[in-house]
């Protein structure tokens, strides 16, 4: 019996590390200072921020306005990186 309760106990602690660690959509970002990048990683931190829960809620909204205006890769990656990690958090969105 004991050792049921240490085997359960152990798959709580190590169910609950992974809201700790964020969601799995940021293992699939991209990596590189091009502004298509920069702009889906933006993107995406400002979607979890906007529609996460928990500790995910603490994010900034991260939209560079001027460089938006400015620079069309830096905008459609934005896009892009917002409409990922909003499908990645909520497969269906109302």
């Amino acid at each position: 019996m004991r050792r049921g309760w240490i085997i359960l106990g152990s798959v709580l602690l190590l169910s609950g590390c992974g809201a700790l660690l964020g969601p799995r959509a940021e293992l699939h970002l991209p990596e590189g200072n091009d502004p298509a990048s920069v702009g889906f990683r933006d993107g995406c931190n400002s979607s979890l921020g906007n529609i996460g829960s928990g500790m995910l809620q603490a994010r900034p909204f991260s939209l560079d306005v001027n460089r938006g205006i400015e620079d069309k890769q830096y905008y459609e990656g934005y896009r892009t990186g917002a409409n990922y990690c909003t499908y990645f958090l909520d497969a269906a969105p109302i």
